[in-house]
C-alpha cells in the first residue's frame, strides 16, 4: 500500500514510478532484479522480429523461385509426319500441328467472325480429338458402334450428316475447311447450345469448358465439363492456340489463302515424314544458396518446375501416343528418344530420379494401351477378312443357285462343293480363334440350310402350281422315312411353308395369267361395240399366244364366241340384238358352264351399253355404225345460219338412224343442250337468235326438239317455242334474259302465288290437256316478266308487275301485239249474261278478239273443201246449244256450239266439259276427232272477217 501524509496536498510534482510486477513499487526482490526483466523483455522481442524476418524471406525466396520456374518451364512438341488416328494412318492437312492451329483459328475467325476464344476453345477440341486429321477413323468409337470421323471424330447420325453437308457443298468429305463449315454449322443448328456457350465464353478457360460439350468425351457431365477425359490437354492446346496471331483474310474472305499449307502431299497420298520433335524454355535451375531465401527459392521453384515437367511430359508423351497408338514398337522408340531429349534440355539431377520414375510409368501404361489397341487392330482385320470371305464364298455359292439347272447334276455337285468350302471357312475360324465352336457349328447349320432351301426352292421354281403340291408330298414323305439332305426339322418346317406358298403363288399368277389373257380378249371384243371391227393381225397373235398361257385354249374358244356375238349384236337392230341374247341364253340352258355364262354376260352388256348408246344418243350411235352420215355438232354453227343448216341435216338424220334402230327418235347429240344453254347464257341476244334457227331448221320436228332442251337449256325450249308459233323475237329474248344473274343476283319477279293466280286468270283451262305445254309456257312468263319488272324498275309486289306478268304470260304462249293489237295467246269464246265463257290458245296469225268470229264465219261449204268433215249432231245430247232439240245441226253449226280446244295442227272440238274424262270430241267420218285450222282457211275466211289475220 502507499503511505498518504496527514496534512492536504495542494498539488502532485511529475515523477515516474514504474509499474513492476504486481503493481509493487521497485523494491528489490529475489530475482526480480529491474535490469534483469528489462534485458528478458528485449530479448523477447528480437527473437520475434527475427522470427518475422526469416518469414518474410522465405516467402520472398519461394515466390521467386515459383516465378523462375514459370518463367524458365519446359516445352515440347512433336510437328510434322504422319499422324495415326485410329485405324487410319491418313495424313493430316499439309503443314505442323501449330500451323494447322493457326489455319483454322484464322479461318473461323476471318469467315464467321467470332471471338478469339471461341475459334481457339473449339480448336482445342479438334487438336484434342484428331490432331487435325481430316482423315481420321476410329473404328466402332461411337456409343452407336458406328465409326468416328474426321477432325471433330463425328460419328453416328453426325457423320451421316457430314457427308450429306459436303456432299450439297460439292466439296470431298475430307476437305479441312468443309469440315470447319460444317462445325459451325452445328453449333448453329443441332449443337446451338454449345455455340451460345461458346460465343458467351470470356476466357479460354471458359470457351473450352463449353466447346468440350461439343465432343461430350468420357467422363463429361454439363455441370462437370472439367471431368472430360483429356481436359488438360484440351486446355493447353486451347490456350497455345489463345495466343497465336490470326492471319489476315485474302481478297474473297479465305482466310486460308494467306496461311502456309505445308509441303505435305495430299490427304489422300500422304507422303512419310519423320516426326520432329522441338524442345525450348527448362532453364530452371536450383540456386544451392544456403540461406532461407535461398533454400525457399530453391525448393518451390523445383516444386513447380517439377509440376510442369510433369505437365509437359504428359502432353508430349500424349502427342507422341496419338502418332503412333497402334504400333507399340515404334511408339517405344519414339517415347525412348523423348525421354532422353527431355531430361538433356530440361532435367536437373535433383529431379532426375523423379522425372525417370514417373516417365517411365506413364510411357509404360501407353505401351500397354498401343499393344492392346494392335492387338485389337490385327483381330479386327482378322475379322474383317474373315467377314469378306465369308461373304464372297456365300456369293459364289449364291451364283451358283441362281444359274442353277435343276435337271443338271453336274451343277448339284458344284453348289454341294462350294457349301464344303463354306464349312471349311467356318472350321479354320474356329483354330485361328476368332469364332467359338459353337458359333461356328450354328452358322455352318444356317448356311446349310439355306443352301438347302435355295437348292429346292430352285426346284420348286421350275414347276406349275400342280409340279410343286406334288413335290412338297413327296419331300413330306420323306422327312418322314428318314429325313432330307441338307436339312433339319427346322429347315424342313421352313421349306415345307415356303413349298405352300409358292404353290399358292403360282396358282394365283396362274389365274391372273388366265384373265389378263381374257381381258385382252374382251378388250378386243368390245371394239365392236364402238362399230370397229377386230383387228385380224391382233387376233392371230392372240391365238398364238394361247398356248403359253394357262388355261389359254379355253379362253381362246371364250373370247372367239364373244366376237361372234359382239359381231351380232353391233350389226342388228335393237330389238333384233336383245332377240340374239335370248337365243344364247336360251342355247346354254341352265347347266351352263363357267364360260358360257361369262360369254353370256359379255352380249347382256355390250346390249344394255348399245340401248344406252342408242336411247341417250342415237345419232351418234348411228353415226360410229356408219347408219347416217356424220353431222356436225349444233355447238359449231357460229351463225342462226349454220344452226338452221346443220338443225336441218340433223333431223333427216336423228330420223334415220331412229328408223334403222327401231327405236323412238331423239335430236340432239349427248351433252349439246347444255353447252348451247351455256352459249345462250352468255350471248342472250345471239341465243335468241339461234334458238330461231334451231326451229326453223327441225321444220315439223321443232317441238320435239325443243322438249329435248327443256331438261338441260329451258330458257332454248321456251324461247324456242315462242319463235316457233310465229311469237315476238323480243319476248323469246327476254326468256333467255330473265334466266340470267346481273352482279351475280338472280332476278326478282311475283311472289310463287301471285305468279300462279296471275297465270290462271289468263289462260283458264285452255291448257289443261296440255300440261306441258302449261309448264313451259309459264316458266317462260316467269321469265319474261322478271326481265321485264327489273328493267322498268317496279316493285314485284305492286299491280303494275301483275300487269307485266299478264301479258307476259300472253307472249309467252306466242302471243304478238302490234300497234296494240294482240294476236294470238288467250281468248275468251262463249261468255255471255249466263257464261264467263272459255279460254282458247289462239295462234299468233289470228287477231285474239276476232277469233270468235272467225269461227261463226265458217259455213258447211268451207267444211266440204276439207279433207274429213265433222259429224253433224256428234257429242250433242239434249240439243243443240239453246236449239231445238228435235231439229238436227250442220256440220258448221255444229262446231260453233261446241268449245274449241287449241291443238297440234290447229283446233279440236268438245261438246262436253274438257276437265272431265269425258270431253265428248266432235268427231270426223273418218273416226277420229275433228280439227280445223282456221289459218288455212285465211283466203276463205279473211274477206268475211276483215283484220282477223295478221
Amino acid at each position: 500500500m502507499v503511505t498518504r501524509p496527514l496534512e492536504p496536498v495542494t498539488y502532485r510534482q511529475f515523477k515516474t514510478e514504474p509499474v513492476l510486477a504486481d503493481g509493487l513499487l521497485p523494491v528489490a526482490r529475489p530475482g526480480g532484479e529491474l535490469l534483469q526483466r528489462a534485458s528478458e523483455g528485449l530479448f523477447r522481442l528480437a527473437t520475434q522480429a527475427g522470427q518475422i524476418a526469416d518469414r518474410q524471406a522465405q516467402r520472398q525466396g519461394a515466390l521467386a523461385g515459383e516465378q523462375a520456374a514459370l518463367a524458365g518451364a519446359p516445352q515440347a512438341e512433336y510437328s510434322g509426319g504422319d499422324v495415326s488416328v485410329g485405324e487410319t494412318g491418313a495424313s493430316a492437312p499439309g503443314g505442323s500441328r501449330s500451323e494447322l492451329a493457326l489455319r483454322g483459328k484464322s479461318y473461323l475467325i476471318n469467315k464467321y467472325k467470332v471471338s478469339n476464344e471461341f475459334a481457339s476453345g473449339l480448336i482445342g477440341q479438334f487438336a484434342a480429338e484428331s490432331n487435325f486429321n481430316v482423315n481420321a477413323i476410329n473404328r466402332n468409337d461411337g456409343a452407336d458402334g458406328s465409326h468416328s470421323i474426321g477432325i471433330g471424330q463425328w460419328n453416328g447420325r453426325r457423320a451421316k450428316a457430314l457427308r450429306a453437308f459436303a456432299a450439297k457443298q460439292g466439296k470431298p468429305v475430307n476437305d479441312f475447311e468443309t469440315q470447319l463449315d460444317f462445325a459451325m454449322h452445328e453449333l448453329n443448328t443441332s449443337e446451338a447450345g454449345v455455340g451460345r456457350r461458346l460465343a458467351a465464353a470470356r476466357t479460354v478457360e471458359e470457351a473450352t469448358a463449353a466447346a468440350v460439350g461439343f465432343e461430350r468425351p468420357q467422363g463429361w457431365t454439363p455441370q462437370n465439363p472439367t471431368a472430360a477425359l483429356g481436359w488438360k490437354h484440351r486446355l493447353a492446346a486451347a490456350r497455345s492456340i489463345y495466343g497465336a496471331p490470326v492471319a489476315a483474310a485474302a481478297a474473297g474472305g479465305d482466310a486460308t489463302a494467306s496461311i502456309p499449307t505445308g509441303d505435305a502431299p495430299a490427304a489422300n497420298a500422304p507422303a512419310t515424314v519423320a516426326p520432329k520433335l522441338t524442345t525450348s524454355g527448362g532453364t530452371f535451375r536450383p540456386t544451392g544458396t544456403d540461406t532461407i531465401r535461398g533454400r525457399a527459392f530453391d525448393e518451390a521453384g523445383t516444386k513447380v518446375y517439377l509440376q510442369q515437367v510433369d505437365a509437359e511430359m504428359r502432353s508430349t508423351t500424349q502427342q507422341v501416343y496419338e502418332k503412333y497408338r497402334d504400333d507399340p514398337v515404334q511408339l517405344q522408340k519414339a517415347l525412348g528418344d523423348l525421354k532422353g531429349q527431355l531430361q538433356k534440355d530440361h532435367i536437373f539431377p535433383e529431379i532426375e530420379a523423379d522425372y525417370s520414375v514417373g516417365f517411365d510409368r506413364l510411357a509404360g501404361s501407353y505401351l500397354g494401351q498401343a499393344r492392346e489397341n494392335l492387338a485389337k487392330k490385327v483381330e479386327l482385320q482378322q475379322r474383317a477378312d474373315f467377314v469378306d470371305q465369308t461373304n464372297q464364298l456365300e456369293t459364289d455359292q449364291a451364283k451358283q443357285l441362281a444359274a442353277f439347272d435343276p435337271h443338271s447334276p453336274a451343277a448339284g455337285d458344284a453348289i454341294a462343293s462350294a457349301q464344303t468350302a463354306i464349312d471349311q471357312h467356318y472350321d479354320a475360324a474356329v483354330r485361328r480363334g476368332i469364332m467359338y465352336p459353337d458359333d461356328a457349328a450354328k452358322a455352318k447349320l444356317e448356311s446349310r440350310r439355306n443352301a438347302a432351301l435355295a437348292y429346292y426352292g430352285k426346284q420348286a421354281d421350275a414347276l406349275d402350281a400342280d409340279g410343286v403340291k406334288a413335290m412338297r408330298e413327296e419331300m413330306q414323305k420323306d422327312m418322314a422315312d428318314g429325313g432330307i439332305a441338307g436339312l433339319d426339322g427346322e429347315g424342313f418346317s421352313t421349306l415345307d411353308n415356303g413349298l405352300q406358298k409358292l404353290e399358292r403363288s403360282k396358282r394365283a399368277e396362274a389365274k391372273r395369267g388366265e384373265n389378263d389373257y381374257r381381258e385382252r380378249g374382251d378388250k378386243m371384243a368390245l371394239r365392236l361395240q364402238d362399230g370397229a371391227d377386230v383387228n385380224p393381225g391382233e387376233l392371230s397373235a392372240y391365238m398364238l399366244d394361247a398356248g403359253s398361257v394357262p388355261g389359254g385354249k379355253a379362253v381362246l374358244q371364250e373370247t372367239l364366241a364373244k366376237i361372234s356375238a359382239g359381231r351380232a349384236i353391233r350389226d342388228f337392230t335393237l330389238p333384233e340384238a336383245e332377240k340374239h341374247v335370248a337365243g344364247l341364253r336360251k342355247q346354254y340352258g341352265k347347266e351352263s358352264t363357267d364360260s358360257q355364262l361369262r360369254t353370256l354376260a359379255f352380249a347382256e352388256k355390250m346390249v344394255a351399253q348399245k340401248r344406252k348408246d342408242i336411247t341417250t344418243d342415237s345419232v351418234s350411235y348411228a353415226e360410229r355404225q356408219g347408219i347416217v352420215p356424220e353431222t356436225p355438232a349444233l355447238t359449231d354453227a357460229g351463225t342462226p345460219q349454220d344452226m338452221s343448216a346443220i338443225m336441218t341435216q340433223r333431223a333427216k338424220s336423228a330420223e334415220q338412224a331412229a328408223t334403222e334402230l327401231g327405236v323412238p327418235v331423239r335430236y340432239l347429240k349427248a351433252g349439246e343442250a347444255v353447252a348451247i344453254g351455256k352459249a345462250v347464257r352468255a350471248d342472250p341476244e345471239q341465243g335468241a337468235a339461234m334458238a330461231g334457227a334451231i326451229v326453223a331448221g327441225a321444220g315439223n320436228a321443232a317441238p320435239q326438239v325443243l322438249a329435248e332442251f327443256g331438261k338441260d337449256a329451258p330458257m332454248i325450249a321456251e324461247s324456242g317455242a315462242i319463235i316457233a308459233f310465229g311469237g315476238s323475237p323480243r319476248a323469246a329474248e327476254d326468256v333467255i334474259l330473265g334466266y340470267g344473274k346481273p352482279d351475280g343476283k338472280a332476278l326478282k319477279g311475283l311472289k310463287p302465288d301471285a305468279a300462279q293466280q296471275s297465270f290462271k286468270n289468263v289462260t283458264g283451262n285452255a291448257l289443261e290437256l296440255a300440261r306441258d305445254d302449261s309448264a313451259r309456257i309459264e316458266r317462260a312468263a316467269a321469265s319474261i316478266a322478271r326481265k321485264r319488272i327489273a328493267e322498268e324498275g317496279l316493285d314485284p309486289t305492286s299491280d303494275e308487275a301483275v300487269g307485266v306478268h299478264a301479258q307476259a304470260v300472253q307472249e309467252a304462249a306466242g302471243a304478238v301485239y302490234d300497234r296494240g293489237v294482240q294476236f294470238g295467246g288467250f281468248t275468251t269464246v262463249g261468255d255471255g249474261v249466263f257464261s264467263a265463257g272459255q279460254k282458247v290458245l289462239v295462234p299468233s296469225d289470228i287477231r285474239a278478239d276476232r277469233f270468235e268470229d272467225l269461227l261463226h264465219a265458217v259455213t258447211d261449204d268451207d267444211l266440204k273443201t276439207l279433207p274429213h268433215q265433222p259429224k253433224a249432231g256428234i257429242g250433242i245430247y239434249g240439243g243443240a246449244r239453246g236449239g231445238d232439240p228435235r231439229y238436227a245441226q250442220s256440220p258448221a253449226a255444229t262446231i260453233r256450239n261446241a268449245t274449241p280446244v287449241a291443238v297440234q295442227g290447229g283446233f279440236a272440238f268438245a261438246a262436253g266439259d274438257i276437265n272431265t274424262s269425258d270431253p265428248q270430241w266432235i268427231m270426223a267420218e273418218d273416226g277420229r276427232p275433228f280439227i280445223l285450222d282456221l289459218v288455212a282457211m285465211r283466203t276463205r275466211l279473211e274477206p268475211r272477217v276483215p283484220g282477223a289475220f295478221r
